[in-house]
């Protein structure tokens, strides 16, 4: 619950733990961390602040206390992690229950049967019937072996002259 009371708490005992703020605080850096850490919940808040203390927070000087901003971004990173792993249990959970049955090989025959019937009953468009002319083709195309394109007989031979014409 985030009673005014207990972020109040949590802020003090923040930043007295630190050595620049073991002068006290005022008004207006309290209010300033109220503002900043609004909307988000205590918990969160105060595990921000134990990471901050242990000084667990990555790229943190651990001689000064987190400025507002510093804080509620760690405590927003910890409270959005917290959601994704809720999110990630419940749909675990959810595909653990929702799991189909293995079919027997009736129903996967009885399947095959009814896919095959519908397109069989389904119309080939104009550039359907192109296209698959145009890979008939290309498969023809690719039996052919490179001796079915070359002649290798001699030219003369090619073009019909034998060779006691050309003497």
């Amino acid at each position: 619950m985030n009673t005014e009371a207990n972020l109040l708490i949590i802020i003090n005992r923040l930043l007295a733990s630190f050595p620049a703020g073991q002068s006290g605080t005022g008004d207006e850096v309290v209010d300033a961390y109220m503002i900043g850490l609004s909307g988000i919940p205590a918990g969160h808040i105060a595990q921000a602040s134990a990471r901050f203390l242990q000084g667990q927070v990555e790229g943190h000087n651990p001689a000064f206390a987190p400025s507002p901003s510093q804080l509620a971004g760690e405590a927003r990173r910890l409270w959005y992690r917290r959601i994704d792993e809720d999110r990630r249990d419940a749909s675990g959970q959810q595909q653990i229950e929702s799991r189909p049955e293995p079919l027997d090989e009736n129903e996967i025959e009885r399947r095959k049967a009814f896919v095959a019937k519908a397109m069989s009953k389904l119309k080939r468009t104009p550039d359907a019937e192109r296209d698959i002319e145009a890979e008939q083709r290309k498969a023809r195309m690719a039996e052919r072996t490179s001796a079915d394109y070359l002649d290798h007989r001699p030219i003369e031979d090619r073009l019909g002259l034998h060779r006691e014409e050309q003497l």
